[in-house]
Order: C-alpha cells, then sequence, then structure tokens
C-alpha cells in the first residue's frame, strides 16, 4: 500500500542516496521510479538503502533492474545497501544477485 511507502533522495555531489521505507510494489513502483529518474547520469556511485524495505515483488525488482542497466550504462555505480535476508533470497531466486553490488553500512 502506498501509506506503507516511502522514499527519501540525498543527493551530494557525485554521489547519491536514496532510502527506501515499507512495501515496493505495484501500487508504489512509480513513485520509487520517479525519484530514480531524478538522479543524474553525472552521479558515479548510488547508494540506494533498502534496508527498511518490508516486502518487494517483481514490479520493484523490474524497476531497480531498469535503473541498473541505466546507470551502467553511464558508467556509475548502483550499490544496495542493507538488503534484507528476503531480499537477498529473492534476487538470488530470480537470478539478478549478480547485477547488482552490496554494501551492508546505511546510506
Amino acid at each position: 500500500m502506498f501509506d506503507d511507502f516511502d522514499v527519501e533522495l540525498v543527493a551530494d555531489g557525485r554521489e547519491t542516496a536514496i532510502r527506501v521505507v515499507g512495501e515496493v510494489d505495484s501500487e508504489s513502483r512509480s513513485r520509487l521510479a520517479a525519484v530514480l529518474r531524478e538522479v543524474s547520469d553525472e552521479v558515479r556511485v548510488l547508494r540506494v538503502d533498502l534496508g527498511e524495505v518490508t516486502f518487494m515483488d517483481a514490479a520493484g525488482l523490474r524497476t531497480l533492474l531498469e535503473v541498473q542497466r541505466r546507470l551502467s550504462a553511464a558508467s556509475c555505480r548502483l550499490v544496495l545497501v542493507r538488503p534484507s535476508p528476503a531480499l537477498l533470497r529473492l534476487f538470488e531466486l530470480t537470478a539478478v544477485d549478480r547485477f547488482f553490488e552490496y554494501d551492508d553500512e546505511a546510506a
């Protein structure tokens, strides 16, 4: 549900952080995608903090893959920060875990 979702963008020069809270699903995907589109291709590193994500479905996963593809083409790094064991399992089961870089420290 939208009420259970929030996303915040913090830009700091060549590194940008996005903090995602709640459920990333087909309803909230558009808000996440809109914030991700705000990220300039000039950024060298985008850190997406998933530490407070409670659920992600295929729509959320597709959004992360789309931004990964766009940033990679611009020689930018996407770093997924603090993904839960459940999210890591989702990435593994869908065989997309190898497309992402991970970090355990908060963005």
